[in-house]
């Protein structure tokens, strides 16, 4: 392979990976009502503020990322948590996204930006299970050499908002989202778990957690 073709693998990958060229095919309609922006993952910031800048109008919401990958943003709260294994500030992360979906109407619009790193970026303790327990569960995990999609299928077992329960807290309002991968071989691990797309899926987003008392 000759330099040239090298150079231009290398620009086309770093604009298909740009959040504005990411976005701009794939924009919702715009609602009656409220459009709610919520996010997590290395690049939900900066998928935000690309957000942001395309829509046009105020938005509201909260989306949280890894320490020191945060973006200015107009509207959207940034907030910042540990990743790979999660903190305190991931967990209040978890509380302000699911406030920010609760008393929608059929009229309010809620965009889910997510990208890779969204599932540990979100703790989110089911009872009998404690944020301890999630991040000593985080770690052994990352320990055992798992594969990421297989880790994600464990991760939303111990959570109040993976499994496709987030999105079950969003009721009546309308749901647009988009996941941005950051490795090869499939979508974003964050994504995969959060939406509920990883094998030995729970069907009813209200079930608890099997093994939470384990």
């Amino acid at each position: 392979m000759h330099d040239t073709d090298r150079a231009f693998l290398f620009e086309a990958a770093i604009a298909a990976a740009d959040p504005a060229e990411a976005l701009a095919a794939h924009l919702p309609a715009k609602p009656k009502g409220r459009t709610v922006v919520i996010g997590a993952g290395k690049g939900a910031a900066q998928l935000a503020a690309a957000f942001e800048a395309q829509w046009g109008e105020p938005v509201e919401g909260v989306v949280v990322t890894r320490y020191g990958y945060g973006c200015a943003t107009s509207y959207v709260k940034i907030i910042e948590a540990a990743h790979p294994v999660p903190d305190a500030a991931g967990l209040a992360a978890g509380e302000a996204l699911a406030g920010a979906v609760s008393g929608l109407t059929e009229d309010d619009l809620v965009v889910a930006l997510i990208t890779g790193g969204g599932s540990a970026l979100l703790p989110s303790p089911p009872d009998g299970f404690t944020l301890e327990d999630e991040q000593a569960l985080n770690a052994s995990l990352l320990a055992s050499g798992a594969p990421i999609s297989a880790m994600n299928a464990i991760r939303k077992h111990f959570s109040g908002l993976k499994g496709g329960r987030l999105a079950a807290l969003a009721r009546g309002g309308l749901w647009s989202h988009r996941t941005q991968c950051d490795r090869s071989g499939g979508g974003a691990g964050g994504g995969e778990s959060l939406w509920d797309c990883a094998a030995g899926t729970d069907r009813d987003p209200h079930r608890r957690p099997s093994g939470a008392n384990a």
